[in-house]
């Protein structure tokens, strides 16, 4: 269990000493060894809460590098808090979708969408019931030299009369495990029907939800990944819709923001041994269950119709797959694939698998392999059949 932050932690932090302590710890290097002697010393002076309380603040800071960047070493967080703020692709991505000037953050946290609806121009109402977090939110808004109101209040009991909201209800319960169903969320995703009086609202949830979860919700389940990674699930709420549409979001600091949708049906789709390229198809795309649709798309087939990977003759060009040259495939034997690859001088392989009931693991540890070359595995089933794949290592897209 994680370390866990109280009102008092966050008031010696932010105290004269704490931050002296904060600096010191900021400047000390990583290994273990180094911080051990340094915590043996200032709990001399200070409780080993005071001093738990600036290793944890230390640690996540570093941590949050990657998601604030250099105004990481003067926030706070908690450990979970953390964890569940979203890549700050996302972030604009999701203010750039709420198009009015002011929007409510319901279930604010520390603040870390709060803060990006605010640089975007937004004036922002943010709530949550957590004290703590709270305070945290304020601290960092400041730092950050954004003007938020944030209140004290349980947004169950709201009623968010011609706002906009964006809920982002938690998805840890308080030992930190993870909420599956969306009416385990705090509070219950059903929540939202509370507030009818709302313009929009937007809810943050779970990139791995189960669909039949949502089957009584309407508008746009919105499945978004940042350079190739699922990293979350949008619902936009909207009751007037007759159907709950999927969308596809690809983020990357390279490109635009770009969105595959579609409306058709397939009863069949070609299915043909691998080609001369293979295809793995954005996790977002995945999710919104439009790998049929983006095949037709590619003009590709696939190999089995429950395995999301694709096959070409010719190289397909698109932001939405990673592709491999194939070198050669076989349905799966393991004696025949160890021949294949002592033949090649095969010494080290990157294994992908989908479908196939051996893991990655199993695999390696059987292969028993020597040589300079290298090959992508991928482990896989060919109409029905257990088969496995040789590729180049050399991965396009």
């Amino acid at each position: 269990m994680s370390f866990q932050f109280s009102l008092d932690d966050l008031q010696f932090l932010m105290s004269d000493a704490g931050q002296q302590l904060l600096t010191e710890c900021h400047h000390l290097p990583a290994e273990d060894m180094a911080l051990t002697s340094w915590l043996s010393k200032k709990r001399r002076l200070h409780s080993p809460q005071q001093t738990a309380a600036v290793l944890e603040t230390s640690q996540l800071r570093r941590i949050a590098v990657r998601k604030w960047g250099e105004h990481a070493s003067q926030l706070f967080f908690t450990r979970d808090a953390l964890e569940q703020a979203s890549d700050p692709l996302v972030r604009a991505y999701r203010a750039n979708l709420i198009t009015t000037a002011r929007v409510v953050d319901a279930c604010c946290g520390i603040g870390t969408d709060a803060i990006t609806f605010a640089q975007m121009g937004k004036q922002v109402q943010a709530l949550d019931t957590d004290a703590l977090r709270l305070a945290m939110a304020r601290h960092n808004a400041r730092v950050m030299g954004c003007e938020i109101e944030f209140i004290e209040a349980d947004v169950t009991w709201c009623a968010f009369d011609n706002e906009v909201v964006f809920f982002d209800p938690a998805r840890r319960d308080a030992r930190g495990a993870r909420l599956q169903h969306v009416e385990h969320y705090i509070p219950p995703l059903s929540t939202l029907r509370r507030w009818q009086h709302a313009t929009h609202i937007y809810v943050k949830v779970s990139p791995g939800v189960e669909l039949q979860e949502l089957s009584s919700y309407r508008g746009t389940l919105f499945f978004i990944s940042v350079e190739g990674e699922l990293k979350e699930a949008l619902l936009s709420f909207d009751p007037t819709q007759p159907t709950l549409n999927r969308v596809a979001v690809r983020l990357s600091v390279h490109h635009p923001p770009m969105q595959f949708v579609s409306t058709e049906t397939f009863a069949t789709f070609p299915l043909t041994p691998p080609m001369s390229w293979i295809h793995e198809p954005d996790p977002a795309i995945l999710r919104a269950g439009y790998v049929q649709h983006l095949a037709q798309l590619l003009g590709a087939s696939m190999l089995d119709p429950t395995i999301a990977y694709l096959t070409t003759e010719h190289i397909a060009q698109s932001e939405w797959i990673r592709s491999w040259r194939v070198v050669e495939w076989m349905p799966f034997n393991l004696k025949h694939l160890k021949q294949q690859l002592r033949a090649r001088s095969v010494g080290h392989v990157t294994i992908k698998k989908r479908g196939h009931p051996l893991t990655p693991e199993a695999l390696q540890a059987k292969l028993n392999l020597k040589g300079d070359e290298s090959l992508t595995l991928f482990l896989t089933k060919v109409k029905g059949i257990p088969a496995v794949i040789l590729c180049e290592d050399q991965q396009v897209g």
